[in-house]
Parts: structure tokens; sequence; C-alpha cells
């Protein structure tokens, strides 16, 4: 029975190996469909399931924190929308959807100073244009 068990072991998946990053990938595009249907609760547990399997992956964090936006809970949106900015730092979209997170939070400079990086990665990225509009500042 112990040579069965330690065989069973071997067999095992450990984290960052090619099947965990294919169930990741699975997990994330579940996500993506809960999300897409509103089903927010789901999709924050698949996209959690995603981050869990393979936290290097910057678009993991990213719709985990859309989620919890969506979910009106800021500061976990925050934690995982910064993360996602960690991995790939020069993402005008993730800086724009922060810099929208600190103006629900109330963080107004902060909001004002993410949003105008945004911009400054990409002129165009509507997202940050319309959260300094809303700040008046645009």
């Amino acid at each position: 029975m112990r040579k069965e068990y330690d065989e069973s072991l071997s067999f095992r998946t450990l984290p960052g190996d090619g099947h965990n990053l294919d169930m990741a990938k699975a997990k994330f595009e579940e996500g993506k469909m809960a999300l897409r249907k509103k089903h927010y609760t789901d999709a924050a547990a698949l996209f959690g399931q995603a981050v869990y399997l393979d936290n290097s992956v910057p678009d993991y964090h990213f719709y985990l924190g859309l989620t919890m936006e969506n979910e009106k809970k800021m500061h976990e949106a925050e934690e995982s929308v910064s993360k996602a900015i960690k991995l790939d730092p020069f993402n005008s979209l993730y800086m724009a959807e922060l810099g929208h997170i600190y103006l629900e939070l109330g963080l107004n400079l902060r909001a004002k100073n993410t949003l105008e990086k945004a911009i400054k990665f990409d002129p165009s990225n509507e997202r940050a244009t319309e959260g300094l509009q809303k700040m008046g500042n645009r």
C-alpha cells in the first residue's frame, strides 16, 4: 500500500507545471464567460482559481480586479489590478482601471496621477480620458 501511495504522489501536478497552466487558462476563459453574463460571484471564483494556478499572468489578476470592482469590493479590486500592473507596468488599460478604482475609493489625487500616467502610455485611452473628465480635469 505504501508503494502505491508513493507512486500516486509522483503523478501529482506541482504549481507552475503545464497541467496547472492549462487549467488556469481554462478557468480564466470560464471566468470571462461568467463575467459577460454578470455572474460576478462565479467569475470571481474562477478568476481566483486561475490566479492560484498561475499567478504570473497579468490578465488573470486584472479580470479578478474587474470582477471585484463590479461587486463593489474596491479594496480587493485595487489589490488585484495593482498586481496586474506589477506584472505589466506599462499597460494603460490596467492603469486606467486602477484610476477608476481610486476614484471610487475617494482617493482623488492618486486617481488623477494614475489616470494621467495611463494617458502618457496611451494618449487615446478612452477609459483614462473618461476618468479625468469625471474629475473635471480634462
